[in-house]
Order: structure tokens, then C-alpha cells, then sequence
């Protein structure tokens, strides 16, 4: 983060300054009393069970002297102290973001964008290695994309950045239009539309209106890049969905897309190929990660590159050096085993696909460990039911079904005649014991589930079996 002064804060939180001095520095924003520095400024979140002003002394003693409050009764508890710059708001969250939102706009960066309901972060992945190959680029590390996490992020960048990409989430109270006022993109993408946080949209067209808030603030200048691989995502969508007048890139599989995606072939381990038809010019490339569906992720950041002026194929050759988020479709090996880490998270639509993965596996037996996905409202039970089914019918050789809604998995496999070995449990916990037994050296393993269920658990269980 590149250094700005007291004063800057103030004026960008719409705060008052109740102590200290305007003209001195900050070079970082923390909102974890364990991680504040002496050079720091400590932002005092509020939230539904945790109020971080009653840290604030601990803050003090660890040296830290610069803070934002909304606290009133705090200025009291502080008026002793001289040597502290004390800015006091209305609202501690709101001020964070409207400090990114000042901090950035004094970058002279371009920004891409990324939200969708699945693929959010590996498209994220895909471009960031494509685009640091020309440019300076930052990024949001792990899964810090949501009305916290990305003003977070953005501390982190500073003057030596040409391009920085951000990833949106949408939480459950819906914050891309909040995210798209702070981030002004010049370029965003729509990964795909599926069933993740239904529950608080209504419905899939419900959710592609949350989505496209992404493109709030653009002009004739930007650019939306979209998946018309997903039923609901088209370019006549987006134009009577935003009512505004910007430019369009499709990538799909149908003649009437910008960006075609053709002839996917999955490798198995070693990834996938395919057929990139850009501007009329057929490209032949080779992805080294699992998941047919990650040819239109590529294609998204190919598309979204080229807006930046990278050209095509230097995109493809970007994409040889790609470094991926850890527990995203991450192969990892044993002495007995091949286990497919996709722990990072589960949506209806990301568990189907990462099941068609395991199936393309090399391996004696297909094993599926899969755990609740979370966020689906009314969709939940027949979500479930819907992977259970697949599993059951692609002949995955062993079910393994974990948490409270898993049950509907377990159930709904066993409804299809197959070969399918199915097992259910209420815990992670529950299985830790029986794992030696129900696994065979040479299996092939996927574990998946929502984060909530913290899968990375059985994965790590998994490979202490000797």
C-alpha cells in the first residue's frame, strides 16, 4: 500500500478528526487487532456478534495509533492518550469502503472485474496469469471478495501496478452494486448463472440482476464480458436487463457468440484442449487444469485480456504458467491414492461438473466424497437430490455423503439401479475412523462440498493413510 496521510483518511470516511495530526502517515489498513502494526491504521468493525472496538486498548499496546471508531463512547476511554489519531464515523464498514474506494481511484490502474456464480475465482486465477505476463498485476488472494474482503484488498495494491483483478462475491445481502461503486471497473466478466444464494434473489433471474450490477458505473468505453455457454446470459439479456449502452464480448459454443469454445477434449490429470475461434482465427490451446467447463473460464480471460490490449495468442501462451487457488479441482498425490482437493467451495452446478471430472480420471475405483452445499433456499433439497442422482448414473463406484443435507444425496443415488456403493454420514468427523478401510490403494478420490464444511479436514485424513 503506498503511504497516505491522516488527512486523506479523514476527508475519503467523511469522518472527524477528534485527535491527531493530518499530516501523518499510514501504509496500511488492518481490521484484525493481531495483524496492526506501528505504521497502521486500524479500522473498529461493528458486526451482528463482534464489536472490535472492545480491542482497541490491546490495538494501542501492540503500537498501533491511527484509528477509526464509531464508538462514541470510546473517545472518553482514549482522551488520555496524546499520541493517537482518532477519527470517529457513523458507520466503521461504510467508512473501510469508502477508503478503498478513495485509495484506489488515486492508482493509476485499469481494473477488471469478475463475478458469476461459479468460476469466480479460478477465471480470477486464469487471467491473473495472463495478464502479469505484460503488466504489473494484482489480485485478490484467496477469497477475499466480498463488501469487507475487497476493500482489503485493494490496500494491498500500491503505485507499482498497472492492471488489478478483483473478484465479487454477493453475499447474502447482495453487495455488487456496493463492490462496482467502489471498484469502477473498466472491464468485468459474468462467469455463468446457477443456484448460489437463491434463496436471497428468488431466482436465477433474480441472481443474473445481482450479477449485472457489475456493470453500474460503465460507458460506451467498458466492456462486459459474458458466458452465453449459461442458459440465461445472452447479449439481449444484458442490454434489456441494464438498459445501458456498452460494449458486449459473448464467449459460448453457438455460431452467434463473439468468441467461440469448440472441440473440448479432457486429458484427465493432465487438464484439457481445445478450439479458441477468435476473429475467425482457430487457436489450439492446451489448459493444465481439470474441468471441461474451464474452457469458457479461459475464453472469459482471453476475452477480457484482449481488452487491455493482450493480444491472443500471447493470452494462450499467459495461460502455460497458470498458478491456481489451493483447494480449486486441486490434484494432489499419495503413495495409495489420486484425491481431487475441490474443497473450496460447492454450488449444484460446480459439483455436477467436478463429478464429470472424476469420472475422466485414470484410476482402479471413482470415489466421490461430497458434503452440504450451502445457500440454495428453496432449491436445497432437490439440488442435492439432483447430485445424487448424477453421481448414481455416472457409476461412480463409491458414494460417500457427509452433513445434514447430504443426506438428500445418499438418497437420491440410491434410487438409481447402479453399481454405486453408497455411504452416509452426519459428520466429517464420523468417517475419520473408516476411511482406511472403505478406501482402496489406487482409488481416485474427489471431496467437495460448501466451505462451511470444511472437507480440507477429510482430505487431510485422507492422505495420512499409509
Amino acid at each position: 500500500m503506498n503511504k497516505i496521510d491522516i488527512g486523506f483518511i479523514e476527508k475519503a470516511v467523511s469522518g472527524k478528526l477528534l485527535n491527531g495530526n493530518r499530516n501523518e502517515y499510514i501504509d496500511n489498513v488492518s481490521i484484525d487487532s493481531r495483524r496492526v502494526t506501528e505504521s497502521g491504521l486500524f479500522v473498529s468493525l461493528v458486526g451482528v456478534k463482534h464489536d472490535a472496538h472492545k480491542f482497541l486498548d490491546d490495538v494501542y499496546e501492540k503500537g498501533c495509533k491511527s484509528f477509526v471508531i464509531s464508538d462514541e463512547s470510546w473517545i472518553a476511554k482514549l482522551k488520555d492518550k496524546n499520541d493517537i489519531n482518532l477519527i470517529l464515523v457513523e458507520d466503521t464498514t461504510v467508512a473501510l469502503q469508502d477508503l478503498a474506494k478513495a485509495y484506489l481511484e488515486i492508482l493509476d490502474v485499469k481494473k477488471i472485474s469478475i463475478t458469476g456464480s461459479v468460476g469466480k475465482t479460478t477465471t480470477k486465477d486464469l487471467l491473473y496469469s495472463i495478464v502479469r505476463k505484460s503488466y504489473k498485476a494484482g489480485r485478490n488472494i484467496g477469497n477475499l471478495n466480498n463488501d469487507i474482503g475487497v476493500p482489503l484488498t485493494i490496500f494491498t495494491f500500491d503505485s507499482s501496478l498497472e492492471v488489478v483483478i478483483i473478484e465479487m462475491g454477493t453475499g447474502y445481502d447482495g453487495h455488487i452494486e456496493r463492490l462496482a461503486e467502489i471498484v469502477k471497473p473498466d472491464v468485468a466478466i459474468v462467469t455463468t448463472i446457477g443456484s448460489s444464494h437463491i434463496e436471497v434473489h428468488g431466482s436465477r433471474d433474480g441472481i443474473l440482476k445481482e450479477k449485472l450490477k457489475i456493470s453500474k458505473y460503465f460507458s460506451k468505453s467498458h466492456t462486459l464480458v459474458i458466458n452465453e455457454s449459461c442458459d440465461i446470459l445472452s447479449k439481449e439479456r444484458v442490454f434489456n436487463d441494464t438498459g445501458k449502452d456498452f460494449k458486449i464480448t459473448s464467449v459460448g459454443s453457438e455460431i452467434k457468440s463473439d468468441i467461440l469454445v469448440k472441440n473440448i477434449c479432457d486429458l484427465g490429470d493432465k487438464g484439457i484442449e481445445f478450439t479458441l475461434v477468435y476473429f475467425d482465427v482457430e487457436y489450439n490451446v492446451e489448459l493444465p487444469i481439470l474441468g471441461m467447463h474451464n474452457a469458457y473460464n479461459a475464453a472469459l480471460a482471453i476475452a477480457a485480456a484482449y481488452e487491455i490490449g493482450i493480444p491472443v495468442p500471447k493470452a494462450i501462451e499467459g495461460l502455460c504458467d497458470l498458478e491456481m487457488t489451493k483447494n480449486r479441482l486441486e490434484i494432489k498425490k499419495t503413495d495409495k491414492f489420486t484425491l481431487i482437493d475441490d474443497t473450496y467451495n460447492a454450488s449444484k452446478e460446480s459439483v455436477l461438473s467436478a463429478v464429470d471430472t472424476l469420472i475422466s480420471m485414470t484410476g482402479k475405483r471413482k470415489v466421490a466424497i461430497l458434503g452440504d452445499m450451502y445457500e440454495l433456499g428453496d432449491d436445497t433439497v432437490s439440488s442435492h437430490e439432483i447430485v445424487g442422482r448424477h453421481v448414481a448414473e455416472k457409476n461412480v463406484d463409491i458414494l460417500i455423503a457427509i452433513g445434514e443435507y447430504a443426506v438428500d444425496i445418499a438418497e437420491a443415488a440410491r434410487t438409481v439401479t447402479s453399481g454405486t456403493k453408497i455411504y452416509y454420514f452426519k459428520t466429517k468427523e464420523d468417517i475419520y475412523s473408516l476411511l482406511a478401510d472403505i478406501l482402496n490403494e489406487g482409488d481416485v478420490i474427489l471431496v467437495k462440498a460448501s466451505r462451511g464444511m470444511a472437507l480440507e479436514k477429510v482430505v487431510n485424513k485422507i492422505e495420512e493413510i499409509d
